[in-house]
């Protein structure tokens, strides 16, 4: 899990650019069971309107023995955008990443 934040920091822009118009986006939540390597966890996926746009988050926490291993630390990535008459806007972007020795921090 300890290189997933850079991962997450290229695929969350990505993803923006190659989204349709905000009146193609549906708001949602989800979870799911991840597995890195030998270690586990749940990763909440979500996007949710804001005043501005919308905001995608995505958390990741060790469960199990990965939990234990790492201290209990998380990787949280959160990217706010708009829609503009050219497509999305990105506002923010936000990573924090308390699982890898390096505790990698992107603002």
């Amino acid at each position: 899990m300890s290189n997933l934040l850079p991962r997450l920091s290229l695929l969350l822009p990505a993803l923006l650019l190659a989204a349709p118009a905000s009146a193609d986006l549906t708001p949602y939540s989800a979870r799911y069971d991840v597995k890195i390597s030998i270690l586990s966890g749940r990763l909440n996926a979500e996007l949710r309107r804001t005043d501005d746009g919308f905001k995608a988050t995505h958390l990741i926490k060790p469960t199990g023995l990965a939990g234990a291993l790492t201290g209990g630390g998380e990787i949280l990535a959160e990217s706010e955008f708009r829609p503009t008459t050219d497509g999305l806007e990105p506002l923010r972007y936000r990573g924090n990443d308390e699982i890898s020795k390096e505790k990698l921090r992107v603002d």
